[in-house]
């Protein structure tokens, strides 16, 4: 069916101005800092690295490499994946100078939880054997979830307690995890 043209109304003024292929749909605010760009060439690079890598390990390896390269004060990362059968958190891919340093009563917090966290040791509170095994101090902790379903958490931690970390470096693990998942 051909359509008349006359019959077709212009979009109004407004829109016209959103519709317009002239305008740029991105416009900078200001130039990011360096980190920011560093985190966002992170994620674009991110689905090419899923789609490019060859097998599980070695994907879940080159992520938690990049995150802790990215984000500040990450020291240690890791990425744990939950065997449906057993219920267990395997260890599939870390980044770490000595061995890997995980907590996995806050990795299963954060996967009964669905959500992730940015964790810090407080003074005289208790923490589990293998926090004060492994020095961990401060730590981020995100689900990855599969259809709303949690197969594994990802992680970074230092072991220095005047390491923080930031909302932005919070948000690029949930990122990260989902990418991930």
């Amino acid at each position: 069916r051909i359509l008349n043209a006359s019959r077709v109304k212009s979009p109004p003024r407004r829109m016209a101005a959103a519709l317009d292929a002239g305008i740029a749909p991105f416009v900078a605010a200001e130039t990011p800092s360096p980190e920011t760009a560093r985190r966002l060439a992170m994620l674009y690079e991110l689905p090419f690295h899923l789609v490019a890598e060859k097998g599980l390990d070695r994907l879940l390896q080159s992520i938690v490499e990049r995150l802790v390269e990215v984000i500040p004060d990450a020291a240690r990362g890791a990425v744990l994946l939950r065997d449906h059968g057993t219920d267990t958190l395997l260890l599939k891919a870390y980044v770490s100078p000595g061995q890997p340093a995980v907590s996995e009563t806050l990795a299963r917090r954060a996967m009964a939880e669905g959500k992730g966290f940015i964790w810090r040791r407080r003074e005289g509170t208790e923490v589990g054997a293998t926090i004060l095994q492994n020095r961990i101090e401060t730590g981020m902790y995100a689900p990855m979830l599969w259809q709303g379903e949690p197969v594994g958490v990802i992680c970074v931690d230092n072991p220095e307690r005047e390491s923080t970390f930031s909302d932005g470096d919070w948000r690029l693990m949930l990122a990260v995890a989902q990418f991930a998942a």
